[in-house]
């Protein structure tokens, strides 16, 4: 606390000692009368066990003051690590983003290879077809016309 605070009881004790003097006419009037002597030791008791609860309450002050402190710069600290974590958080979202996208393309390349792959096989499977197949010259799969042996045709007639 300022030296200006901590100073302040003194005129307090001077405000209770004139308090103290203008009673002492009505404490006159009491069974037992007190000198001004005994008033100001009185006096001096209560503004030193006044000074002494002001140096306590001063310290209570500087140590919540201190634990205030402590407690500000850990919450700074906890800010910084929540911020930092969060930066890590979206550059991790980012590099997934990016994984996806890579996905997303192999997957597109691979079904166009997979399409190009039938197509080409669709083709030669009919090709294959094509060129095993024997088409006579009456327009008819798989049929010869006989001749003159009857072991050159391949249709039983029976």
């Amino acid at each position: 606390m300022p030296a200006s605070t901590r100073s302040r009881p003194l005129p307090l004790a001077v405000a209770l000692a004139a308090a103290m003097i203008a009673a002492s006419p009505a404490r006159a009037a009491s069974s037992r009368p007190a000198t001004q002597a005994e008033l100001l030791q009185q006096l001096m008791q209560k503004v030193d066990a006044l000074a002494a609860e002001n140096k306590r309450l001063e310290d209570k002050v500087e140590k919540l003051q201190a634990a205030q402190a402590e407690q500000a710069r850990q919450t700074q600290a906890q800010v910084a690590e929540t911020q930092s974590q969060g930066q890590q958080i979206r550059a991790q979202g980012q590099a997934v983003q990016a994984a996806t996208a890579q996905a997303q393309q192999a997957t597109q390349a691979t079904e166009a290879a997979q399409a190009a792959v039938a197509t080409a096989s669709s083709t030669a499977q009919r090709a294959g077809w094509a060129a095993s197949t024997t088409v006579s010259s009456y327009g008819e799969i798989g049929y010869s016309r006989p001749g003159k042996e009857v072991a050159a045709f391949n249709q039983h007639v029976g």
